[in-house]
């Protein structure tokens, strides 16, 4: 939904910036042609999510990050390789039908970076659910498709944002689930949280998160912060076509 042009377009002013893989790392676009050509998955699948160039290990950088893999195999090495690059707040997540993001439909897998005491980082994995983590409902992968072209999404996402989705939608509970186990892995929000004896996290924290989320949205803070970074990204855009 994001043109690459705004990939050009960091600025102070905008809490949100996107950064596209070929202009920050141009050895991808020099092989894109070539994974074209072959058609299956190649080591550049597993480390394109972790070539982000942001220092993990700054003060600065990144407060947290979710990071989704294909295969759960992958799971703890991501998490590993994030734990070491310096990361301190970080979820990956694979959801059970191999999908890199948390699943709208049944249980994911996670691999949470915790502070496991004297400044060490460690390593924890559960799973969670979109109605025993989250209480929300679970719905098909199929209901939450994104739409066939960069319109028909971007009219879905403007929708989002300006509160046009009912409660229960299922794009609208798979953009919470996702948005709010960000908000609970920064910890910008309180609440308990327990491990149960079936490997799924539980507790007021991740509904919190839910709620602070659904805030966001309905408050109109989510899409003042989506305008002012498209109005920013257009600018920058006119800028460099002036060069």
């Amino acid at each position: 939904m994001v043109s690459e042009h705004y990939a050009t377009a960091p600025h102070p002013s905008s809490s949100f910036c996107f950064l596209f893989a070929p202009i920050y790392h141009p050895a991808m676009a020099h092989i894109a042609p070539i994974r074209r050509e072959l058609g299956c998955r190649t080591i550049f699948n597993v480390l394109g999510p972790l070539i982000n160039p942001v220092d993990y290990s700054h003060p600065e950088g990144l407060e947290a990050r979710i990071l989704g893999v294909g295969r759960k195999e992958l799971g703890w090495v991501y998490a590993e390789t994030l734990r070491l690059l310096g990361v301190r707040k970080a979820l990956v997540v694979c959801g059970e039908e191999q999908l890199d993001e948390i699943s709208p439909e049944g249980y994911t897998n996670c691999w949470r970076l915790v502070d496991g005491g004297d400044g060490n980082v460690m390593v924890q994995d559960f799973r969670i659910h979109p109605t025993k983590t989250f209480g929300l409902q679970t719905h098909p992968l199929t209901d939450v498709a994104g739409g066939k072209g960069p319109g028909e999404n971007a009219e879905i996402l403007e929708r989002l944002l300006k509160g046009g989705m009912p409660k229960g939608d299922p794009i609208m509970d798979f953009v919470l689930c996702n948005a709010a186990a960000l908000v609970a892995v920064t910890g910008v929000v309180e609440g308990d949280e327990e491990l149960g004896e079936d490997g799924i996290m539980r507790g007021s924290l991740w509904k919190n998160a839910v709620e602070t989320a659904m805030e966001a949205i309905t408050s109109g803070e989510s899409l003042t912060s989506w305008e002012r970074f498209l109005k920013l990204s257009r600018r920058a855009l006119e800028a460099q076509t002036t060069l």
